[in-house]
């Protein structure tokens, strides 16, 4: 369960810019939606599985990981990527650019 909210708060992260573009308050926000998301899908697995379900907590559960995403934002933002950054990430064994003829 680790590696999969570990996997979730990355996903999420990357969807806002990376978390080294976020602030605190957005880290630490991040952290508490990845938890609140999987609390709500244990009640509605538990709910499938025929078992009962507290309709207010689930309620505001959803009403909080609602919140908390509209706080964070719903939009993915672009990632600022340095030239170095680029060139240090950059598979080596990618072809190199050359232009065609006529377009030199």
């Amino acid at each position: 369960m680790a590696r999969e909210l570990r996997d979730r708060l990355h996903a999420l992260t990357a969807d806002l810019g990376g978390w080294s573009s976020l602030s605190y308050q957005e880290q630490s926000l991040c952290k508490r939606l990845v938890h609140l998301e999987r609390l709500v899908e244990l009640k509605e697995l538990k709910l499938a599985q025929g078992g009962r379900l507290d309709e207010n907590l689930y309620f505001n559960a959803i009403n909080s990981l609602s919140g908390l995403l509209t706080k964070i934002g719903l939009k993915r933002r672009v990632k600022v990527v340095s030239l170095t950054d680029y060139l240090n990430n950059k598979p080596a064994n990618e072809p190199k650019a050359t232009p065609t003829k006529g377009q030199a």
